[in-house]
């Protein structure tokens, strides 16, 4: 993926699951933009520090994939990928995504 900056969706509100040590953010579409323009840009927004990205299975087909289907319904963003963040002490690790393939209904 490139690095260069590419302009990204207003902010929007995030669905976020918490447990104890990891935290679940639903990918938004600001979120993927983010992640297309270079894994910095989504460790800013997601407040946290990245070690290795992307993660297996996280290609850029899939990121295309996943681009695309929230351009054409933002709504959706908890019917496909999940980031995980590991948050002990105070620190903050992006460890890698989940998801699904499609949304319900």
């Amino acid at each position: 993926m490139a690095s260069s900056p590419i302009p990204i969706s207003a902010p929007d509100v995030r669905l976020v699951l918490q447990t104890p040590r990891l935290e679940l953010v639903a990918a938004t579409l600001a979120l993927i933009e983010a992640e297309v323009a270079g894994a910095e840009h989504l460790a800013a927004l997601l407040k946290a520090e990245v070690e290795t990205w992307p993660p297996p299975g996280n290609d850029e087909n899939s990121l295309r994939w996943t681009l695309e289907k929230l351009q054409a319904h933002p709504k959706n963003a908890a019917f496909h990928v999940w980031y995980v963040i590991l948050a002990e002490q105070e620190r903050r690790t992006l460890i890698r995504i989940g998801g699904f393939q499609r949304a319900s209904g």
